[in-house]
């Protein structure tokens, strides 16, 4: 008999690449799914459940008993203030919510999906043996939700829970609904003017998702690991992105004093409207600095392995071109099945 997987968030981006590796990897898996069930996931491998995560008996009626391996995939990812109570509700209560109902149904191992994000920037590319940053400090709401999730799994962990976080840069990759895809429609808008001065590591959002199933399976798992890609300059990111829509490359950077500004009086005027800006002081500050991976204990440990950043973008390019035919149903603003 194969192994069993229950998995959060399978109906996003991460979780829909997660949930087709276990497939082809011959897991029977459980997803849960809180509205609308997508028409990819249809597998008599595959078994639907209709819940929601902050529902603890919907919960604990969806996970079947003693699975091989519980993902927790789906969370929010809105650094807009203004989103606080859906971010505490889907990144903190169910977090929380799962880590207990694994613990009742005898799960074998919980994998969660952070982000690179929650380290402390030393100045080096982030590993495993950085510090994390400080709940008390962190003005990203996302990045401080992220961080009381991850406390919820370290504390099942010193209580003898099996448990490991992954933690990736920027996700590229097909199917992708909400994320990077959108630079291809500021592209053809001509809203690509100027690029922050940043730098990031771009993940192959499939090898993110075989990261994960290695790291259910592989009994001496470590408890966090890092995920990196190619180094990449927003500003060569997004003259990579203008070279494949054919419209002029972007000439100029945003100096990290202006576009901080610019965060600043997009959250004060959000107070007045009551609209989420495009741009928020924690965004401007990750855009404004680097995100760096050093995966060297994932590839050792998990195999993991990206590609070059153009093999990426063609991908995500061809898909942006058959979405353009079909459009498809767009996630909620804020909303992901990852990180």
């Amino acid at each position: 008999m194969g192994k069993t997987a229950f998995v959060t968030g399978g109906a996003g981006f991460l979780g829909r690449h997660l949930v087709q590796e276990l497939l082809s990897t011959g897991w029977h898996v459980t997803a849960l799914v809180r509205s609308e069930v997508p028409a990819w996931m249809q597998s008599p491998q595959l078994s639907i459940r209709q819940g929601s995560l902050d529902d603890e008996r919907q919960l604990l009626a969806a996970m079947p008993d003693r699975p091989d391996a519980v993902f927790h995939v789906a969370g929010a990812i809105s650094m807009w203030r203004g989103d606080m109570d859906s971010l505490m509700r889907d990144n903190v209560t169910a977090s929380r919510n799962l880590i207990l109902t694994a613990l009742k149904r005898r799960a074998s191992r919980v994998v969660l999906t952070s982000t690179l994000g929650v380290f402390q920037d030393e100045g080096e590319p982030i590993s495993e043996h950085n510090s994390l940053r400080s709940m008390s400090s962190e003005r990203n709401p996302y990045l401080l939700t992220k961080l009381m999730a991850d406390e919820e799994l370290q504390n099942a962990h010193r209580a003898g829970m099996s448990t490991v976080s992954i933690h990736p840069s920027h996700l590229l990759g097909p199917h992708d609904q909400a994320g990077w895809i959108k630079m291809f429609d500021d592209a053809v808008a001509g809203k690509l003017k100027a690029a922050p001065k940043g730098r990031a590591n771009f993940c192959a959002v499939e090898a993110v998702a075989r990261a994960h199933v290695a790291a259910a399976l592989r009994p001496d798992a470590a408890p966090r690991y890092v995920l990196g890609g190619p180094t990449v300059s927003y500003l060569d990111m997004f003259n990579a992105i203008a070279s494949r829509t054919g419209v002029k490359p972007v000439t100029s950077t945003v100096p990290s004093p202006v576009l901080k500004t610019v965060a600043r009086l997009s959250d004060w005027w959000s107070r007045v409207d009551g609209k989420r800006p495009e741009l928020t002081p924690g965004l401007a500050d990750i855009l404004c600095g680097d995100m760096l991976a050093d995966d060297q204990l994932a590839i050792r440990d998990l195999g993991y392995r990206s590609e070059s950043l153009s093999s990426l973008l063609d991908r995500v390019h061809h898909h942006w071109i058959e979405r353009q035919a079909t459009p498809a149903r767009q996630a909620p603003a804020g909303l992901s099945a990852r990180i």
